[in-house]
């Protein structure tokens, strides 16, 4: 029986053309895929062979350099690339590799895009420059954020980036912790690791990167700084009242993405929350104090 082909032409001719573009789109993958392995050479000062023998000698950074090229093969953004080449090649680099503590960083890396990164920066630079009277020390409100960024993106799209460096784990939102509840972020602990990895100026966290985290009887102390530090004293109040803990009794140093715990007495805060004051030296022989309220949710 005589069948009728007289529309196989046309999509022989759409499928070719699908081809085509295939081929276009696998030639910008590779592109893509060979400026990351430039950025990772230039970040690290590997050859290619070198490159290829740490892969050879550890699955974990061939693991870590494997998502790294998908991530930038999806992605048109060298900024994107730039960032996920910083956090492979400071694996590469590591004297003391931790694939956990790499693996969150370069998932993170593929997925915060150009304005994830804009707005990102804008809050660490907004919270290092100045601290806000009407908000928390180190937070930035919504309407601020806004007024910095271009005049066709208002707080509806705004939002849901917010959002989603929220569930990055890479903003605070501290709506909760104020009696006002008016929204309001800031950097998060892991935020600051990450941050290294941006094209951000490292001067604005030479002397200021620290922060403290307090969890029923448990007070830790992270230096996200460039460079190790020097702790000569760290007490909280609560309430206006001293709180008893295993405080250190002389001064120690603390190492660059280190951390500390410190035992504390457990309290309740009534009406002032947990006030934690942890006083050092930076690596530029500058003292300088963190002050933070902490709150019991």
């Amino acid at each position: 029986m005589p069948v009728d082909m007289g529309d196989v032409p046309a999509w022989l001719q759409v499928a070719g053309g699908t081809a085509q573009l295939a081929q276009a789109m696998w030639a910008h993958h590779v592109t893509r895929a060979e400026h990351l392995r430039e950025e990772i050479q230039t970040e690290t000062g590997y050859s290619l062979d070198e490159l290829a023998s740490r892969v050879a000698d550890s699955p974990a950074l061939g693991g870590l350099l494997l998502n790294a090229l998908e991530a930038a093969m999806r992605s048109a953004s060298a900024q994107k690339r730039q960032v996920l080449a910083r956090v492979v090649a400071a694996a590469f680099t590591s004297e003391d590799l931790d694939v956990d503590e790499f693996t969150i960083l370069q998932r993170t890396a593929g997925l915060v895009e150009d304005l994830d990164a804009a707005i990102l920066m804008l809050i660490a630079r907004s919270t290092r420059s100045t601290a806000y009277e009407h908000s928390l020390p180190g937070c930035v409100l919504l309407s601020e954020i806004v007024a910095a960024l271009p005049d066709d993106l208002d707080d509806a799209m705004i939002t849901p980036v917010l959002t989603h460096l929220v569930g990055l784990g890479v903003l605070e939102d501290l709506a909760a912790a104020t009696y006002d509840h008016v929204a309001k972020w800031s950097i998060s602990p892991y935020g600051y690791r990450f941050l290294r990895f941006l094209p951000i100026d490292r001067k604005l966290f030479d002397r200021t990167e620290l922060a403290t985290t307090w969890s029923d009887t448990t007070l830790t102390v992270f230096n996200l700084g460039w460079g190790d530090l020097v702790v000569h004293r760290v007490s909280a109040t609560c309430d206006g009242k001293p709180v008893g803990g295993n405080y250190p009794q002389k001064s120690f140093r603390l190492g660059a993405g280190k951390s500390v715990e410190i035992g504390v007495d457990d309290v309740v805060p009534q009406n002032g929350g947990l006030r934690v004051r942890v006083e050092w030296t930076d690596p530029l022989g500058d003292r300088s104090a963190h002050d933070r309220i902490h709150w019991k949710h």
